[in-house]
């Protein structure tokens, strides 16, 4: 397609659409002036049948008003007149029907009224009509005229057909001249595209072309210019061309040895993540096992009666070391977590009034100690059941209440809970509530410029560093926590000297309320109920120790207790057994937790299913979600806390227990005249009644129980004698025992 053609289409069409609009702005413009026309011409129509009407509608002369509409209904583009009264009753409604013949008719119907007292021209369901009031002094009928829209609509085909052919003649006259101007110029254009076309293959070369017109020949002489210039740039394009290939490649040789050094670090750092996940792991391990024994045994020696003044003081400085040596390890795991992203969120009911009073009795024993003031506070809307991590939410507010109360010699702690009802609070809704819960105490307080440092790992305050002790890592995780719920860790306000506030917010999602009754935290379980039926346990732990701790444990609250060493013991114990409850670690050799688990689910009795509880030192590896999705009933951390150990088996089954707020029965008294007799012993293998004699002379209990678990296939009744004998430290009635049955022997 050459240029010439293609100029002149350019022109037509800017001709063509020039034209097309200002026919339609003609157009418009002329409907517009006709559409005023009509309506001035039908109001002053509507005026003069209104003067001419009123004194004929003032004595009510119909006929003539009649003859008088007659003569106008023939008017061009007149379709109805109605006359109606001011009540608007129709007094007379005049229209041409189909064959152009005047109609009339009288109605005693209401007319439709007009919009407003003065003349007006309007559009109703279509129609143009116009209203006129008739008066005499006042108001006393309307004229309505109906227009004919096919009257207007010819007029306005007129005058569209009249701007089309106006246009098209204009637009003719003027293609004819343009043509013949655009002819020379478009030639021009035409010789220069051709050289500018083949400029790459002429280098250097010039174009001549007809001088009349100014602008080629500056195009000319521009593109002469350019063709020398392309040359020379040519020589250079390719010069830098070479030399950027070159780069190119010296920058992807460098790029490639850079991506398979980030992806050996990238294995090395994932290696070195695994090694330090694998040895936090094994660590945790390794330390909880003999927290376990320490904690443990301390808490079955603290539940003793009998202990003097400083040996009760010895072993609660024994539990706070323990666990502040576990909370160190627990901040430890938590950061490894927190730096490989495995924060996991719970999503289990619980209620948030029983976790606030189980923190208030925690830590109103401790601040009576220093003398200080403990205060709770909960607001009358807050939800007594929500859905959530209870674990994570405790282990913050445990953060929290014991950094203010590390800080604090005088005054008092204050803990308000709330829950936050603003408007611009999303969460807030019926399902879901923003808790929000303040922490305040008039402790040692910090100053603003660290106030950030307060959140920072591994840092600590003035203050921190003045009080010592503390990792700095509880407030930091803290706030990681609480952001990985959804909400928030703030220090508010605080001031060296007069205290701090710190703000810990969180979603949570509002449960029934009738779920969670709330229930008084009762104190240590002294054993089972008294008409409380025969419980057996058995505990499957590759350690002695721990094994012996649990047992130690159960038997002194009234269970039966068994003890295996690995899985294939506990399986066979199983079998002979059936205990009602087995707890059993997961970490075993040889068979671990898990398989053990699988092969007694596999021969327990399906109609009463034994109470599977795990017991893991690992918390790295395992979560009570993980644990119970395996098929676990339920799950408890080394080291063992004994309320919660006794709590989760009272949660899996119907055990019900005497508490030490509760009046011990009289019929609770163990009866020690229930012994067995020295002749009860004569059927036991020598070597077993050998290796039980010597234990008891040497005071080795440890060794009496493992020893006692043989008893039970000769002779259950007496080794659950002997059982509770040993648990009750009865060692006058052992020693009295087997001295006399050496005597029989």
């Amino acid at each position: 397609m050459s240029i010439y053609f293609k100029l002149v289409s350019l022109m037509c069409v800017i001709l063509i659409s020039a034209t097309c609009c200002l026919g339609v702005i003609t157009y418009v413009q002329s409907s517009k002036r006709l559409q005023a026309t009509v309506s001035n011409d039908a109001i002053i129509l509507a005026r003069v049948i209104a003067t001419s009407c009123a004194d004929h509608l003032v004595v009510n002369d119909f006929a003539t008003i009649e003859s008088f509409i007659k003569r106008f209904i023939f008017l061009k583009g007149i379709k109805n007149i109605q006359i109606s009264n001011r009540s608007g009753r129709i007094i007379c409604d005049a229209y041409l029907d189909r064959k152009g013949n005047v109609s009339v008719k009288y109605d005693d119907n209401i007319a439709t009224p007009p919009p407003t007292t003065q003349p007006s021209l309007v559009s109703l369901n279509g129609k143009t009509v116009v209203f006129h009031p008739i008066t005499a002094g006042n108001i006393i009928g309307w004229v309505k005229l109906e227009l004919s829209s096919a009257e207007l609509l010819y007029a306005r085909k007129s005058v569209l057909v009249n701007t089309f052919w106006v246009s098209v003649i204009g637009m003719c006259i003027s293609i004819i001249p343009m043509v013949f101007f655009i002819r020379k110029p478009a030639r021009s254009i035409q010789a220069i595209a051709a050289f500018a076309e083949s400029l790459n293959d002429k280098k250097g070369e010039t174009i001549q072309v007809d001088g009349s017109c100014k602008e080629t020949r500056q195009l000319c002489e521009s593109l002469n210019t350019a063709s020398k210039e392309l040359f020379k740039t040519e020589q250079t394009f390719i010069h830098q061309q070479n030399s950027l290939e070159k780069m190119v490649q010296e920058r992807t040789q460098s790029l490639e040895l850079a991506n398979k050094e980030l992806a050996q670090a990238k294995l090395a750092a994932e290696a070195a993540n695994r090694a330090k996940s694998v040895f936090l792991a094994s660590m945790s391990h390794e330390i909880r096992t003999p927290m376990n024994a320490i904690l443990g045994y301390s808490q079955l020696l603290q539940r003793g009666q009998q202990l003097l003044p400083h040996q009760t003081e010895y072993l609660d400085i024994i539990n706070r070391s323990g666990e502040h040596l576990l909370r160190l390890i627990n901040d430890i795991l938590e950061l490894s977590k927190i730096e490989a992203g495995r924060i996991t969120l719970a999503r289990e009911e619980f209620s948030l009034s029983n976790l606030l009073q189980e923190l208030e009795i925690l830590f109103e024993i401790r601040c009576r100690e220093k003398g200080l003031a403990f205060k709770l506070d909960g607001a009358n809307d807050l939800p007594s059941g929500i859905r959530g991590d209870e674990e994570k939410i405790r282990q913050i507010m445990i953060n929290l209440i014991s950094n203010a109360l590390k800080f604090t010699h005088n005054g008092g702690i204050t803990v308000h809970a709330s829950r936050l009802s603003t408007a611009d609070t999303e969460s807030n809704t019926n399902n879901v509530a923003m808790i929000t819960i303040d922490v305040a105490d008039t402790g040692r307080g910090i100053a603003e410029t660290e106030f950030e440092q307060v959140f920072a790992m591994f840092e600590q305050t003035t203050s921190g560093k003045e009080v010592g002790g503390g990792t700095g890592l509880g407030m930091s995780i803290s706030r990681h926590l609480a952001r990985a719920m959804g909400g928030d860790l703030v220090l508010v306000r605080s001031k060296p000297g007069e205290g701090s506030l710190f703000r810990f917010t969180f979603p949570a999602e509002v449960c029934d309320a009738e779920n969670f009754a709330l229930q008084i935290v009762k104190k240590s379980i002294l054993k089972l109920a008294p008409d409380e039926k025969e419980w057996r346990v058995l505990v499957i732990d590759d350690q002695r120790t721990n094994r012996t701790l649990l047992s130690t444990a159960l038997s002194t609250a009234g269970f039966i207790v068994s003890e295996a060493s690995g899985g294939e013991e506990g399986i066979a114990l199983c079998q002979s057994r059936q205990p009602n409850i087995i707890l059993l670690d997961i970490m075993m050799p040889n068979m671990n937790g898990y398989d053990t688990m699988r092969q007694i689910r596999t021969i327990a009795d399906k109609d009463r299913p034994p109470v599977i509880i795990a017991v893991t030192a690992n918390v790295m590896a395992e979560s009570r979600e993980k644990v119970l999705a395996q098929g676990f009933d339920g799950f408890i951390r080394k080291p063992v806390n004994l309320h919660e150990l006794y709590e989760e088996i009272r949660q899996l089954t119907t055990i019900t227990y005497l508490y030490a707020d509760e009046q011990l029965p009289e019929t609770a008294a163990p009866d020690v005249e229930s012994n067995p007799a020295p002749e009860q012993l004569a059927h036991m293998p020598e070597q077993l009644l050998t290796a039980m004699r010597a234990a008891v002379e040497s005071g080795d209990m440890i060794t009496l129980r493992g020893l006692i678990e043989q008893v039970y296939p000769h002779d259950p009744a007496v080794a659950s004698t002997l059982r509770r004998l040993v648990d009750a430290y009865r060692y006058d009635l052992l020693t009295t025992l087997f001295v006399e049955e050496k005597q029989d022997a």
